[in-house]
């Protein structure tokens, strides 16, 4: 997760210095989309149940993909607000994009200390290995 956030920020901020073609800009934003959706489909699935336990897991759940609704919802209009703004014709989507690959890095490294850290407190849990039954020996 932490490491698709910081290659989505990175792709983000350096979109601008993509090459001016269809083929290159639709592979840019399609790697972009990828990186993006690994985090939030583990984010609003795994990670809920995981770490909302048995009894919290449906509520973390909703309260995460409420958020991304809200945030979805929100940045239906930032275009629109970006353009009156800056005026038509304005180049103001550079910055934005730099500002975007900032938030995605800034993401990716609050979630660091995270990345090997097991649902259950900051002690892991002890696993026992299982053992097979005891086989008997057939006597013919």
């Amino acid at each position: 997760m932490v490491i698709c956030l910081f290659g989505a920020g990175l792709l983000t901020m350096f979109f601008q210095n993509l090459p001016h073609t269809r083929t290159a800009l639709s592979l840019g934003l399609i790697c972009i989309g990828f990186l993006i959706y690994i985090p939030d489909s583990m984010a609003s699935g795994t990670a809920a149940i995981d770490f909302g336990t048995s009894r919290g897991a449906s509520t973390a759940a909703g309260i995460i993909n409420g958020c991304g609704s809200i945030g979805a919802a929100v940045g239906g209009t930032i275009p629109g607000w970006v353009e009156s703004i800056a005026g038509v014709g304005g180049d103001l989507w550079g910055i934005i994009f730099r500002i975007l690959g900032v938030a995605l890095m800034l993401a990716g490294a609050i979630l660091l200390p995270k990345w090997n850290t097991l649902p259950g407190g900051p002690v892991a849990r002890k696993v026992e290995p299982v053992t097979p039954p005891a086989t008997q020996a057939v006597t013919l």
